[in-house]
């Protein structure tokens, strides 16, 4: 009698029964009542596991719900999709997450940092010495024209740099697809290992009568978006600094490693998220 159901549920009851009775304790458990004890503790140690099973289901529901959304959407690019127009709306946001950090109408724009403005932007987005950010252009009071200032630079630049490949026979929107890739990948196994990190933790914090089924959920998917924002974020970065260079003997193999150049510069500066510079 002294098995895992019989001491989780119901144990001492169903001793004090069989010593009441004199049962020896190698007898078969036929009496009713224990009988019936033991088939209410597995009904509740099933539903305990049923409960377990739920919960890990849920879980995983939240991951493969935002794999299928990365892996549909990976899916696309490597099928060959133009991703140029993305790209364009990715170099938009950019702007505006730089510009919306360090314009803040609501100071006196004469005290604004403008050398880590312009750092920013040229680690980010312009050519090296662009110094765009003055007090001047920023008294406008208007950070929409921040921002069309910012990408008639940054789009020029980048243009230019789209035609002189071309020029040279060298497929930039397959560059594009590169570095959208990569970035993708890169940031989903970052993100694969905070979602575990998270799932490991939350049962652990103090929610009170909270589910923790709804804190996770809730939570990944603001870490989903976040991983959505930074990769749309070091996408444009990465292409808008990248210097394609073209070999002697016509190659454009050294891309790649252009491509691991800019990413580490990229990386290196503090990352521009959906609040951050």
């Amino acid at each position: 009698m002294e098995d895992d159901i019989a001491r989780i549920f119901g144990g001492d009851r169903m001793k004090s029964i069989a010593e009441t009775m004199h049962l020896p304790d190698d007898m078969p458990i036929s009496n009713g009542i224990i009988t019936k004890q033991i088939e209410r503790a597995q009904k509740v140690v099933e539903g305990r596991n049923y409960s377990i099973r739920k919960q890990v289901l849920s879980y995983d529901d939240v991951m493969n719900a935002q794999r299928e959304i990365i892996y549909k959407e990976r899916g696309k690019v490597l099928d060959g999709m133009d991703v140029h127009e993305q790209i364009l709306d990715m170099i938009d946001d950019l702007a505006e997450e730089i510009i919306g950090y360090y314009a803040d109408y609501k100071t006196d724009y004469q005290t604004w940092d403008y050398a880590a403005f312009n750092q920013s932007l040229e680690q980010k987005m312009l050519p090296q010495g662009t110094n765009l950010m003055t007090p001047e252009l920023c008294s406008c009071f208007d950070v929409y024209k921040l921002k069309d200032a910012v990408l008639k630079v940054a789009l020029k630049d980048y243009n230019d740099k789209i035609e002189a490949t071309k020029a040279d026979g060298f497929d930039f929107g397959e560059l594009e697809r590169v570095v959208l890739l990569k970035t993708v990948d890169s940031k989903w196994m970052d993100h694969i290992d905070a979602m575990d990190a998270l799932r490991r933790g939350i049962g652990l914090r103090g929610y009170g009568q909270r589910d923790p089924v709804i804190a996770y959920r809730q939570e990944g998917w603001d870490m989903f978006e976040d991983m959505v924002s930074r990769i749309h974020s070091e996408t444009a970065s990465i292409l808008l600094k990248i210097h394609v260079e073209k070999r002697e003997d016509g190659s454009t193999s050294s891309v790649r490693q252009n491509i691991a150049a800019a990413q580490k510069s990229v990386r290196s500066d503090k990352k521009v998220g959906r609040n951050d510079p």
